[in-house]
């Protein structure tokens, strides 16, 4: 019984920190996205200050 509630405790951990990793990459992510509109992979942008390479876009449609 104690394993069992210790594993559980564990895992609830474990998703709180994935849910709060996954929370802040958002906005930073969506930024990059938005700085690199209309512009090839490769071409460096400014995003709150810092010099970042745009991306490689997969456009490709099934």
């Amino acid at each position: 019984m104690k394993k069992l509630i210790l594993g559980l405790v564990a895992l609830s951990f474990l998703g709180t920190g994935a849910a709060f990793a996954m929370k802040h990459e958002g906005p930073a992510a969506e930024k990059l996205a938005a700085a690199c509109k209309g512009k090839k992979a490769g071409d460096k942008v400014k995003v709150d200050g810092k010099e970042m390479t745009c991306p490689k876009t997969d456009d490709k449609k099934k």
